[in-house]
């Protein structure tokens, strides 16, 4: 459960997972004018442990990336 007070960010939080977890809309109400690509990004760990840190991109095709991929970082 997520609370917060009007306009604390909780639709955008969700949002942000929603995107992280299963990908971008095509027609994404979050899209925030003048940005080419948005991304969004969070560490994973797995019943073992292990702790894998992913980004997505708003984008069509090869929107998942590693943390071995970051030549494909956001700041590129």
């Amino acid at each position: 459960m997520i609370v917060g007070r009007n306009e604390a960010g909780k639709s955008t939080t969700l949002a942000a997972i929603e995107r992280f977890l299963f990908g971008f809309p095509r027609n994404d109400i979050f899209n925030i004018g003048g940005v080419r690509h948005q991304w969004v990004g969070g560490t994973i760990q797995y019943e073992n442990g292990q702790k894998s840190l992913i980004w997505r991109k708003s984008t069509q095709k090869e929107t998942l990336f590693a943390e071995n991929q970051l030549d494909k970082h956001p700041e590129n």
